[in-house]
């Protein structure tokens, strides 16, 4: 039996999360996490018919973040965000323990500027590691940092994306603690890229 992962990837196009898992359907070493997955997608993508399907297919999870919502919603059921958050912080445990994986994009949305370079992750990856970390049950859950990369010279970019899985995080010294855990995978995170992109040019 392996131990669970949290994979973590950058993001550039809305097809993204479908990009990898067509990748896990494809790579027999990643067949295992199809059906074994928690996919953290924003909450829209379970309501747009071009990526329902695929999100609900590869284990979707719904998270909402508050530029969902206009300001007047926002203001109306912005409190219950900390209990949600902390609810799925929970849940995503309690999933890891029973030997599921995660997968999410730790900068939080997509990078509308430089697909060649990783935006500032958010800290929500640091926490749900730092804290699997203090658990003796899941002390050995790695953090795998992946790096997609599209062609920029084709109205069909998307057709051939590549993908690269770099070296995984493990728990030790430096890493048991979120800030830490952030700033060495978004490093990875970004040489993932700078090889996804190496391999792109290489099979052009």
């Amino acid at each position: 039996k392996s131990n669970p992962m949290i994979m973590t990837s950058n993001h550039v196009r809305y097809i993204d999360h479908c990009i990898i898992g067509a990748a896990w359907q494809r790579n027999k070493a990643l067949r295992g996490f199809i059906n074994n997955t928690m996919v953290y997608a924003k909450a829209p993508y379970f309501t747009e018919s071009k990526s329902k399907w695929m999100t609900e297919l590869i284990g979707g999870v719904p998270v909402w973040r508050d530029r969902d919502f206009t300001p007047e919603q926002f203001a109306e059921i912005g409190r219950l965000f900390g209990s949600a958050a902390l609810s799925l912080m929970a849940m995503s445990l309690e999933q890891l323990k029973m030997g599921r994986n995660a997968f999410l994009f730790p900068e939080g949305t997509r990078n509308t500027g430089d697909w060649n370079k990783v935006s500032s992750l958010q800290p929500g990856v640091g926490h749900l590691a730092a804290k699997a970390w203090h658990l003796d049950e899941l002390k050995d859950v790695s953090v795998i940092p992946t790096g997609i990369a599209y062609r920029t010279d084709s109205q069909h970019n998307w057709l051939k994306p590549t993908i690269y899985v770099g070296e995984p995080l493990v728990r030790e010294g430096c890493f048991m603690y979120p800030n830490p855990i952030v700033r060495e995978l978004e490093k990875r995170m970004q040489h993932s890229v700078d090889l996804a992109n190496v391999k792109l040019k290489d099979a052009a």
